[in-house]
């Protein structure tokens, strides 16, 4: 039986983590959580009470993604602290990925247009005093560098049909590793993630299938199957209908982070974007993972560099 304090828990998970931009028509937050667990995928509510049985543990061969709406800040964050832990973990043999921008190479609104800037040209605020380093650039970013500050694109423009299947491939469907997949979400960004990882998860088994089906046809009649894509589709309806999939994503874990605006809207008398604010946000940060091992963020600057 649900409790109001359980109502009232979702409907605060979804005010934070629901994208608005995600068309009515598409994976609603809820379905794509569903969907990702009906894969084996698991969604973990981030907890920043820093109480015992609160913190999500890093294991040595971990791959982790930290993502936000454009890569710039919260993620960033994120990303300078999973680097830091990771470093005083022995014998960690994972990879810290560079931060996401959800939206910035893949938009979401059909009818806005996009601008690509280099995240170099947007490292102007608290940050770097914050923490001693310049930000990172974002995953794709040395891929597309090309388009990147060379004016407004539509969200029907060619460049995001290559974007998309890159980030397929190498963010939500990458080659299997050792470890788990752990991807850090702020705010709304969970939603797109969540979707993406079924799309990408249905799009690869589906595409394997259709692969192997086409060399079965051609070893029998000498023929591949004509249109492989087409029949990748067809066996993913099937798949679906029938409740087929098997679990693709069971080593991938979505943490869900409900305070990314932080560095935006800090407590009274931190200014916005400051040094204070990230540092703010980053101490925050750290009541989420398990980091025992770890110091205060200003023991030592110069370990950031």
């Amino acid at each position: 039986m649900h409790t109001f304090a359980s109502e009232s828990r979702k409907e605060a998970f979804k005010y934070v983590h629901e994208h608005s931009g995600v068309d009515r028509n598409d994976y609603s937050l809820q379905e794509a959580a569903e969907k990702l667990r009906s894969l084996g995928g698991s969604v973990v509510p981030a907890n920043a009470s820093g109480g015992a049985g609160t913190k999500f543990k890093i294991e040595p061969n971990d791959s982790l993604f930290s993502v936000d709406s454009q890569g710039v800040i919260a993620s960033q964050v994120m990303h300078v602290l999973l680097r830091r832990i990771t470093r005083r973990i022995s014998g960690f043999q994972g990879v810290v990925h560079l931060p996401c921008g959800a939206e910035k190479f893949e938009p979401v609104n059909s009818k806005s247009e996009t601008q690509l800037a280099p995240t170099s040209a947007l490292d102007v605020d608290g940050f770097r005093d914050a923490f001693g380093v310049r930000r990172s650039p974002t995953f794709g970013e040395a891929e597309f560098e090309d388009f990147l500050g060379d004016g407004y694109r539509p969200a029907a423009d060619e460049l995001f049909l290559m974007t998309d299947e890159f980030f397929n491939e190498h963010f939500y469907a990458p080659a299997p590793t050792a470890g788990r997949r752990v991807y850090f979400c702020f705010d709304e960004s969970l939603h797109l993630v969540l979707k993406r990882l079924v799309i990408a998860a249905h799009r690869l088994e589906s595409s394997t299938r259709a692969q192997q089906l086409s060399q079965a046809k051609q070893d029998r009649s000498g023929e591949p199957i004509q249109d492989v894509e087409a029949g990748g589709r067809t066996v993913h309806t099937v798949k679906d209908n029938s409740r087929l999939y098997r679990s693709p994503l069971k080593d991938v874990i979505v943490v869900a982070i409900p305070f990314g605006n932080d560095i935006a809207n800090p407590p009274a008398g931190i200014e916005p974007f400051s040094a204070a604010a990230y540092k703010q946000a980053y101490e925050k940060m750290e009541l989420v993972i398990d980091t025992s091992n770890s110091c205060q963020i200003l023991e030592n600057k110069a370990f950031y560099r």
